[in-house]
């Protein structure tokens, strides 16, 4: 089965890699692929179909590091403050988080299929991302336990001990000393 769209793509990343290949570093310069692509065969002007690929070979290792760099480091930040957002933290945080996680997961893979240099949304969405852990972060700085800032907290399943249960004997702690502490 031979599918033209899909296997035009592939050439044209795999032409893209070697232009990549002749200087890794510095790659051919910005906005220089669509004046290679000629010498390939391709028509004039023609884009890479992959952001990902397009910008490797224009920019080289350094710039494609830094470029997908800033979305994987909103991503990482995020998702550490997902790890430590206290179950009764305002609800905004951890939504924020999640929304920049999915958005921008999904632009890096839609990314790898075509050449868009001037989207904005996801600049707008990863600044949405690291603004909420900027937020978070000063709230946390300003009032550490941020009492007056949370919803009282009320008692729940997790406070309740039962210690009557785990003191009887033949229940492995022992002979009857169990104390747990919230």
């Amino acid at each position: 089965l031979h599918e033209a769209s899909a296997q035009s793509r592939l050439d044209l990343w795999k032409d893209c890699y070697v232009l990549f290949s002749e200087d890794p570093i510095f790659g051919c310069g910005p906005d220089h692929w669509p004046l290679h692509a000629e010498s390939f065969g391709w028509e004039p002007l023609k884009e890479a179909h992959s952001l990902w690929v397009q910008t490797a070979t224009e920019t080289g290792i350094p710039g494609i590091i830094m470029y997908s760099g800033f979305y994987l480091s909103c991503i990482i930040g995020c998702w550490k403050m997902l790890k430590i957002l206290p179950p009764d933290a305002d609800p905004w945080f951890g939504d924020s988080c999640r929304m920049t996680i999915a958005a921008l997961v999904g632009f890096g893979v839609s990314a790898q299929f075509v050449s868009l240099e001037a989207l904005e949304v996801p600049y707008y969405t990863a600044l949405l991302g690291a603004g909420g852990i900027m937020i978070y972060g000063r709230v946390r700085e300003q009032c550490p336990v941020a009492e007056e800032l949370l919803p009282a907290r009320t008692s729940d399943w997790r406070d309740e001990t039962h210690s009557e249960v785990l003191n009887q004997p033949g229940f492995g702690f022992g002979d009857g000393q169990v104390t747990i502490l919230n």
